[in-house]
């Protein structure tokens, strides 16, 4: 995920997408067309300030916590070939009390009716887990690309 202290994005979110089953569980696809840089929608949830929090579903959103979204976005999965990323967008604590940053999913690139919609998860070797997203150049391990090193594959 990356950040943007920039405005917001203009554009209305959308949120024509549709949870449905996959190999690994749960996952979300795309009712219709979207091209790269559209918004698919923004990630709700509950922000978490313990930094001893984790889940199945939560990430970290700079140093305000984790948070813990709502579906269907909590049902996001990771692709070592990645179509969406978040993307969140820092708000003014004076225009905005109580809520400073707004999270989004993004397309990377364009996307078709009926695809699933996945990003790259980017965990560290400390976390890392088998990878089973199928894609093409899957890496083999859900983990950041810059940590395949530290794994040790025995």
């Amino acid at each position: 995920m990356k950040s943007n202290t920039e405005d917001e994005p203009c554009r209305k979110p959308l949120k024509d997408v549709r949870v449905g089953r996959t190999r690994v569980g749960k996952g979300i696809f795309a009712r219709h067309h979207y091209r790269e840089h559209d918004i698919v929608g923004e990630i709700t949830g509950t922000l978490v300030k313990d930094p001893n929090y984790g889940s199945e579903y939560c990430f970290r959103i700079g140093d305000e916590g984790c948070l813990e979204p709502d579906a269907p976005f909590r049902y996001v999965n990771h692709s070592c070939e990645p179509n969406c990323e978040f993307d969140w967008f820092a708000l003014s604590a004076d225009d905005h009390p109580g809520l400073t940053t707004r999270v989004y999913l993004i397309a990377l690139r364009h996307i078709k009716p009926g695809e699933e919609l996945v990003i790259e998860y980017n965990w560290t070797a400390e976390s890392a887990i088998r990878c089973r997203c199928g894609s093409p150049n899957c890496r083999g391990w859900i983990v950041d690309p810059d940590e395949m090193e530290k794994l040790q594959v025995g």
